[in-house]
């Protein structure tokens, strides 16, 4: 099946494969995502709001570059992300995010809280450097 399929891809004129082979990969996304179930409304939010308190969803929109209303709408549950919009978020929040999504997978919540700590320590060394500004003014 394999062959002919390349076949086909091959057969089309230059871009058209492309096209072709990206229609299928948004049809087929659209489908898993239909599929897949609704999301966490309440996991989600919480995870975004916990990294962007205030106006959440104008953040994540600006973070993944898509429309801040698509996201208003995933984290009140009358949508949910294409497969596309799914691959920003992870790409974007990282494991942490992928390991809220996939509750119970050892190695993804291992992975997750490395890099949330790795997150925090650069975070407290920023806070360290800040905090040493301040004291040299006093």
């Amino acid at each position: 099946m394999r062959s002919s399929t390349c076949f086909v891809l091959s057969a089309l004129p230059s871009g058209a494969a492309d096209q072709s082979v990206s229609s299928s990969v948004s049809k087929a996304s659209e489908s898993f995502m239909r599929k897949s179930g609704p999301i966490d409304t309440q996991v989600w939010g919480h995870f975004f709001a916990t990294r962007h308190p205030v106006k959440t969803a104008a953040a994540v929109a600006a973070r993944i570059r898509i429309s801040e209303r698509t996201v208003e709408k995933w984290l009140d549950g009358t949508a949910s992300p294409s497969l596309q919009a799914f691959g920003r978020l992870v790409r974007a929040y990282g494991p942490e995010f992928l390991a809220i999504c996939l509750p119970g997978c050892e190695w993804l919540g291992t992975a997750a809280r490395a890099a949330r700590r790795e997150s925090l320590a650069v975070e407290l060394a920023r806070i360290a450097a800040e905090l040493g500004e301040l004291q040299e003014r006093l």
